[in-house]
């Protein structure tokens, strides 16, 4: 039998804050708008990015890391996004964040693990 979430429902308030999305793929670009849009200052992190993220200005609030990983990469992070196409490096993602207590969501099938959970999108 799988152990049952329950979940809490919120909207944060992200203005100003500093955000990181790991992962450089569609499913990053979704978090990393929905962050920008909520004014959320955001780090993207990965070695390899689609076009479309790469498009989106840094006058916006966005930085880019092309590399991998680092745990030091949550210096300063209200909110993480394990966004990669590697489960073993989510897993590490979220172990990190919770040495840290930060808050951390995957987006793979490790998201039971994180602290919370987002819709695929919004508007």
């Amino acid at each position: 039998m799988t152990e049952s979430k329950v979940t809490y429902p919120i909207h944060l308030l992200l203005s100003g804050r500093r955000c990181l999305v790991v992962g450089g793929g569609a499913v990053a670009y979704r978090k990393v708008c929905g962050l920008l849009a909520a004014g959320a200052l955001v780090t993207v992190v990965a070695t390899r990015m689609t076009p479309e993220l790469l498009s989106l200005d840094e006058r916006s609030g966005i930085s880019f890391r092309q590399r991998a990983y680092q745990a030091g990469d949550l210096e300063s992070m209200t909110l993480v996004f394990a966004a990669t196409d590697d489960p073993a490096l989510n897993a590490a993602i979220i172990a990190d964040c919770r040495k840290k207590g930060i808050l951390c969501c995957a987006v793979d099938h490790h998201w039971p693990s994180g602290d919370f959970i987002t819709p695929a999108g919004f508007h």
